[in-house]
């Protein structure tokens, strides 16, 4: 972990930091000479990138799992994930836009198939007899 002082504006100005509450983003490497060196690359901006690409993901994800709700849950997941792997993005190897829907393609496929497998677990037949289950009754009519 990188212990982060936060100095007033005069001195860290340049810096992306509004105030104490705000988390530091990822550690760059450290230069030859010592020093840290600066990501040579833009920082993924989930708002922007939200904005950009919302609506075009979240029609994505409602016709691969015809589930509105569920297609919501999966962009939610999409950008969740995006935001993580912030650090990884590469402009230089694909666009904001091949990159999210990369990272949608997987979060279907891991919706589909956990759907799958709860469908599988509704169909599965009781492993109890339904001889068993009948309960004798006392009459002798």
């Amino acid at each position: 972990m990188v212990a982060v002082t936060v100095t007033s504006p005069a001195v860290r100005s340049g810096s992306v930091m509004s105030g104490p509450d705000v988390m530091p983003g990822p550690d760059p490497m450290p230069g030859a000479d010592g020093e840290r060196a600066r990501f040579d690359r833009p920082e993924f901006d989930v708002a922007a990138a939200y904005d950009a690409q919302g609506r075009v993901l979240l029609g994505f994800a409602i016709n691969a799992v015809r589930d509105r709700g569920l297609g919501e849950d999966c962009v939610q997941e999409v950008f969740l994930r995006a935001w993580k792997a912030r650090a990884r993005f590469d402009p230089a190897r694909a666009s904001e836009r091949t990159w999210l829907f990369a990272i949608a393609r997987n979060v279907i496929a891991d919706a589909l198939a956990a759907r799958g497998r709860r469908s599988a677990a509704a169909r599965t037949p009781s492993t109890i007899s339904p001889r068993l289950m009948m309960i004798p009754s006392n009459d002798s009519a």
